[in-house]
């Protein structure tokens, strides 16, 4: 297979990127410049007086010795269309932010001497529009195809990391708690019986209990953040058959000896694994999954982000009614543009029929033509475009094409918002 099949997992503090190896069917963790260091600090520093910029560890060592100009919180700044000065000239947050992507990618990229990127999978935490976005411009301006990027959240790449794993794993429950410098939070993952496709259920939350990594080096204080552990695990785990329990994030990759009560809490009768790099691992699964067009791991995230219903309209083909289908279950709201092209038959409006796959509940939503020009039957074509502005509301623009040189297209633009 042509191109690499790269999952980014960009955060504030640290970013990870791996690399799915479809001869192995494997994942492989990508360092920096050929050293040790998976774990790639989100900063960037610029020497003084000179145009030589670093990223990771060696920002933050010119940062030290004092002869760069330092910028971290490159995701932040970018959501809120930051503006740094550095050595005299003022950059963009977006400016800052590809140069890291550049960075980063172009070391996925020499490291397997590879000539392109076929699949872009990137994860993030809190998944917005804006954020999306910002991200995809980010991307296309230093040469990534738009085809090329998907945009997914921590709970999507826990589910896709566990898909990878033996199935046995995801028996029941698989909990999955991930402390990074940022925040802690848990997630858990259950496979809907009954249905099929089949579904995955994944239900994720920031806890309370999150603190400071930097707490868990002393040991009087590691001893308090492992009591507070300890009874947010008993709390949340309380009375649930859990077959497996991952954690992920520095606070228990770099050492879980600080964590000894939690630990036996969260392991007792469960698998326990300490996964670093899960959520990019998850990416690049996912990203082999997009390449193989789902047919590696024919799974339907049920979650956050997701689209929980299968959205379509009444079309004629000839004598039969049939359903075009606009929008899929298990889709990301943010990746939805559907458009269609269609030419009405005298009806009055377009009759949109949701229905939740799960429940069977089904909704019906006229949006009304009312406003198009009045012309004979059969010689008006509208364009349906469909997108989302949240996983609950849905964004429906109807075009007035006409038809042809006999009915000029009109001006006339329908606006709906539907909540799902």
């Amino acid at each position: 297979m042509e191109g690499l099949l790269l999952g980014l997992d960009l955060c504030d503090a640290y970013t990870r990127i791996s690399c799915f190896q479809s001869d192995k069917l494997d994942v492989e963790h990508v360092a920096l410049s050929g050293e040790n260091e998976y774990r790639i600090p989100t900063v960037i520093c610029k020497k003084k007086n000179r145009n030589e910029w670093f990223i990771g560890e060696a920002a933050y060592e010119h940062m030290l010795i004092g002869d760069g100009v330092f910028e971290d919180k490159l995701i932040r700044n970018v959501e809120k269309d930051g503006i740094s000065t550095i050595d005299g000239r003022r950059y963009k947050a977006s400016e800052l932010l590809q140069f890291f992507l550049s960075r980063v990618l172009g070391i996925a990229i020499n490291t397997y001497k590879a000539n392109k990127i076929a699949c872009l999978v990137i994860t993030v935490s809190n998944i917005n529009k804006r954020l999306v976005n910002k991200l995809l411009e980010c991307l296309t301006q230093i040469g990534v195809e738009r085809s090329c990027i998907h945009i997914i959240s921590h709970a999507q790449s826990y589910m896709y990391y566990l898909v990878s794993q033996r199935k046995e794993l995801r028996n029941n429950m698989a909990a999955l708690y991930d402390m990074s410098d940022e925040r802690f939070c848990y997630y858990e993952l259950r496979t809907l019986q009954g249905n099929r496709p089949q579904r995955l259920e994944i239900r994720g939350e920031e806890l309370e209990e999150a603190m400071s990594i930097e707490i868990l080096n002393q040991e009087s204080t590691a001893k308090i953040a492992d009591k507070v552990l300890t009874a947010c695990s008993e709390r949340l785990m309380a009375k649930k058959i859990c077959t497996t329990v991952f954690l992920t994030g520095r606070g228990f990759e770099d050492n879980c000896e600080w964590a000894e009560n939690f630990i036996k809490s969260v392991g007792n009768k469960r698998r326990l694994f300490v996964v670093s790099g899960l959520f990019a691992m998850g990416a690049a699964v996912k990203a082999y999954d997009i390449i193989t067009k789902g047919k590696s791991y024919p799974y339907i995230a049920v979650c956050t982000g997701c689209i929980g219903h299968n959205i379509s309209i009444k079309v004629q083909d000839g004598s039969k009614e049939n359903k075009l289908m606009l929008v899929s279950e298990g889709e990301n709201w943010y990746d939805i543009n559907s458009t269609v092209e269609v030419i009405i038959n005298g009806v009055e409006g377009i009759d949109f029929e949701i229905i939740n796959p799960i429940t069977r509940q089904k909704k019906n939503i006229r949006v009304s033509l009312s406003a198009l020009p009045r012309r004979p039957i059969r010689t008006t074509r509208i364009k349906i475009d469909v997108c989302f502005e949240s996983s609950q509301y849905m964004k429906i623009k109807v075009f007035d094409l006409g038809f042809g040189d006999i009915f000029p297209k009109s001006d006339v633009v329908i606006k709906e918002y539907i909540q799902i």
